[in-house]
């Protein structure tokens, strides 16, 4: 079947139309061209079928198994010669030279060396000319238990980035191990390494799995090695197979290095960028099983994480079942420490497709409240729970719209006799006081804890999250039901998902997080903020809400802070104790229609302080903000209220005013 995608491959390569039509492409190559997004993307993966080398300046060595000839399999190595200026990678004592083993990954032939003896080729005198480097290894290394194991070294000097090697389960540079690919024990990989001192990174089958280590360089590089450190001391020698290296004389551009790396994939079989599945079901599953097949699946979301951890899974699908009836009950689903240089990205959505999961960062109680007098209950403090982490939500469906009431005010003054609407805690005794003074064994409790239902701190992690319900949380640091917390990076993605009876804001990015994108979402019920941003001053990070719902939340439906750049597509803002939408500081945005309906504000009122009702669209300090297609009404207060120093544009529609139901009209002040 003939597609343009091949006919660009033609035009750019020279490689002959017999070569390139998908019939005479292997199956998994035929697929991987299917699936390339570009006409790059599809020639590098061509070229690597094809054994065409991509263009990419700065090759410095190139070292392939599949250039040795004239040798059997079995046949021990004493020189290897690169393929660009003959660099000679050898080995003069006979008890360390690796042997040749023909067919060894995927078919192609890769030297086998042994970590027992030592076997090492080392290519000395080389001459790069720059103090950074860009390498690729293609291997598949023996299973250790314990200690280092080097495939590629250098001896550049101090401690700056400038060897590749394996831990046991993991893959490092230098003396820092970091991410590694699950299954890691049985398949041939392509390591590579970007040595740049505090800018290096090292790379695992495509994906960057650690940055930011180690210092910079100070002298060039005169010696490359090949299965071992340069020091070669005993024991650090690298077991297993070697089919290629690759060095750049340069740091490759993150295009070049997937060019580079979708070439070596096609070439040598080896699957790049692909997410690990990991099934979880809070009904069926068991934390005794791996999680690997839907037959066995695991049984929470912690174990999940821990898994992806330990296995050092930087790109992981968690396909879940968790029906509302049986949702997951998990204090916290956190990722890695705040500065903890692995990028993750976790991808959750139902084993069904279509189907929604359920969170509950909370425990049920339905019986065993004492009365004790005036509307009071009092019932033991349930395991697992402290007396500082907890706040209340009863879930009957009771008061205006059908939404369960939520409880969040705790008594201080009188922790054993609250006032009505309020709960108490003393001696590991919980003290409720419904608002209508009702008994609390005739409803379902729910007692939210105080984490967050997803935090992840991983510099550049990525949550991505679809139909699913959480429900509670306080988290410790961004205090959010979906939360991302980075040094630098950082991004949540939610496409039909609610966030519900936090203690702070449903979904929440924070420090140098790149922001959030929700599609089709709802934050409602939150102790603060519906959806919720404060960046970096100074740093420029995207919101986009798309159709979304932020509603009767504490503050406001939707708040901007900092630098941050948003953009909200239709959706509706209403119910909410202060604006609507609140802009804050230097946040620069825009109103759009999504399927020809405005962005709706509506019904929003300040419950706090003195300063009245504050607006259904409110800017404050420096905010800019665009307007295009924009319906505000029936606020209590002025439709949009804003500061002196902000600045709003109506390049569209916008409706507001008294005329629109509004209790005063629009202001500047």
């Amino acid at each position: 079947m003939a597609s343009t995608r091949y006919v660009a491959v033609r035009q750019k390569t020279d490689v002959g139309d017999q070569s390139v039509t998908r019939e005479k492409l292997a199956p998994e190559v035929a697929a991987a061209v299917d699936s390339a997004t570009n006409a790059d993307e599809v020639i590098s993966i061509v070229q690597g079928a094809l054994g065409v080398m991509p263009t990419v300046p700065g090759l410095f060595a190139h070292w392939k198994a599949d250039a040795i000839t004239g040798v059997t399999s079995g046949t021990r190595i004493a020189s290897w010669a690169d393929s660009v200026s003959a660099i000679a990678a050898a080995q003069a004592d006979t008890a360390k030279q690796p042997a040749y083993i023909a067919g060894a990954i995927n078919g192609k032939p890769a030297l086998q060396f042994d970590t027992a003896r030592g076997d090492a080729l080392v290519a000395n005198p080389v001459t790069p000319t720059s103090l950074a480097a860009t390498v690729f290894v293609v291997c598949k290394r023996t299973p250790i238990g314990s200690g280092s194991r080097y495939v590629f070294g250098t001896n550049g000097s101090g401690t700056n980035p400038k060897n590749l090697y394996f831990g046991a389960g993991a893959a490092g540079m230098q003396a820092f191990l970091a991410g590694q690919t699950v299954d890691v024990e049985t398949q041939a990989q392509i390591i590579g390494g970007v040595f740049q001192g505090e800018t290096s990174e090292l790379r695992v089958n495509g994906v960057g799995t650690a940055t930011n280590i180690g210092t910079a360089a100070v002298t060039l590089n005169t010696a490359f090695t090949i299965g071992h450190r340069h020091a070669q001391t005993a024991g650090n020698g690298y077991g297993g197979l070697v089919a290629e290296v690759m060095f750049y004389d340069r740091v490759l551009t993150p295009e070049e290095r997937g060019v580079v790396e979708r070439y070596l994939s096609a070439k040598y079989g080896i699957p790049i960028t692909r997410p690990t599945t990991l099934y979880i079901d809070s009904v069926a599953g068991n934390d005794a099983n791996y999680g690997r097949t839907i037959d066995s699946p695991m049984k929470t979301l912690g174990t999940a994480m821990a898994v992806s951890k330990s296995r050092y899974l930087t790109d992981v699908a968690w396909k879940v079942n968790a029906p509302v009836d049986a949702p997951f009950r998990e204090v916290v689903i956190n990722d890695v420490t705040a500065n903890s240089p692995v990028a993750r990205t976790i991808r959750v959505s139902s084993i069904t497709p279509g189907a929604r999961w359920h969170h509950y960062a909370s425990i049920k109680v339905t019986s065993g409240w004492t009365a004790l007098g005036g509307g009071v209950y009092s019932h033991p403090m349930p395991t697992g729970l402290a007396a500082l982490n907890v706040h209340c939500v009863v879930m009957d469906q009771r008061d205006v719209g059908g939404y369960p009431l939520a409880i969040r005010d705790k008594d201080l003054t009188a922790p054993t006799a609250p006032a009505a609407g309020k709960y108490g805690l003393a001696d590991g005794t919980y003290y409720l006081h419904l608002p209508d003074g009702s008994d609390p064994n005739t409803h379902v409790i729910e007692i939210a804890q105080i984490q967050g239902s997803f935090v992840t701190h991983g510099a550049g992690s990525k949550l991505y999250l679809e139909n699913g319900d959480l429900f509670g949380g306080y988290g410790r640091c961004v205090q959010s039901g979906i939360s991302v917390q980075a040094n630098s990076g950082g991004w949540i993605e939610a496409t039909s998902c609610t966030a519900s009876y936090a203690s702070d804001s449903g979904f929440n990015t924070t420090g140098y997080s790149d922001g959030m994108r929700c599609i089709d979402c709802r934050a409602h019920h939150n102790g603060n903020d519906g959806f919720n941003h404060h960046g970096a001053a100074g740093v420029a990070t995207l919101m986009e809400l798309i159709n979304c719902e932020g509603d009767w939340n504490d503050d406001e439906g939707f708040s901007p802070h900092d630098d941050t750049v948003y953009i909200v597509r239709g959706g509706r803002y209403h119910h909410n104790g202060s604006g609507g939408i609140t802009a804050v500081a230097a946040s620069i945005g825009a109103l759009y229609a999504y399927n020809e309906q405005p962005v709706e504000i509506y019904r929003n009122r300040r419950l706090y302080g003195a300063g009245g009702d504050s607006g259904g669209l409110v800017l404050t300090d420096t905010a800019k903000l665009t307007v295009y297609d924009a319906y505000i009404h029936d606020n209590p207060g002025p439709g949009v209220s804003r500061s002196t120093g902000t600045t709003l544009t109506v390049a569209g529609t916008l409706r507001s005013g008294t005329d629109n139901g509004n209790g005063a009209a629009d202001l500047v002040v």
